[in-house]
Order: C-alpha cells, then structure tokens, then sequence
C-alpha cells in the first residue's frame, strides 16, 4: 500500500483489524518491522493502533502489537508481518537496504503487507 505519514496508523489499524477479526491471526501474532528503531519511524509518536498497544518486541504480551527494527527481527518469525516505512523495492539501493526488505518480508509465515510512504522525501532519515 502507498500511504501518506497520516495515513500511516490509520491503514495500519485496518489491516491488523481485519486480519484479527478473520481470524488469521492475534495481535500478538504480527510484527510490525520497519528499516530503523521505533523512534526514527512514521509510528514514532504513536503508543497504540486501534484497540492494541504498539511495543517494543522485547515488552510483548498478549493483545499487543510488535514493532522493532528489521535488523532486531533477525532470527525471528511470526504469522503475520507488516512493513512499515520502506520505499518500494525498485527504488532501493543496492545492498544492505534490499537485503534489509528481504529479511523483513521473510520473517513472514503466513500474512504480509508493506505500507510504503508515499514520495521519497517523506521517508525516515538515518542518522
């Protein structure tokens, strides 16, 4: 999905609504994975999507989502994931950046979506 910053939880919100309600999964069966930490994310200033707390992976209990940075997420899976802040693959940069989606969009069991923001000048920044 193409999403602007203020479309960011919104979509969110209804892509884990929808995937809780259907049944395919419970909240704190997703994790939300992003290229940097929580703090340089379009989620930074957000404790909640809809009705679940939003923590760090580390802080997760039942009922909560899970957002950490790709490369925290190494190792781990879940049944459902959800990448946040990317830009589209072909716009990528050789490398790191590329092998940084993969790693993101593999830790994916069963459900996947990618909410990229829309216009590269209103992607995060690494500092």
């Amino acid at each position: 999905y193409d999403v602007s910053c203020g479309e960011m939880v919104a979509r969110l919100a209804t892509i884990v609504s929808r995937w809780v309600e259907e049944g395919f999964c419970r909240p704190e069966q997703i994790l939300i994975l992003a290229p940097h930490q929580k703090a340089k994310t379009s989620l930074a200033e957000f404790s909640q999507v809809a009705a679940w707390p939003l923590v760090d992976h580390l802080e997760g209990a039942p009922g909560q989502l899970n957002l950490l940075s790709v490369r925290r997420a190494k190792g781990l899976d879940s049944l459902g994931v959800i990448l946040v802040d990317f830009p589209h693959f072909d716009r990528l940069a050789e490398g790191q950046d590329k092998m940084d989606f993969f790693m993101g969009a593999s830790r994916a069991r069963q459900l996947l979506a990618v909410l990229h923001l829309e216009g590269e000048e209103k992607q995060p920044k690494a500092e």
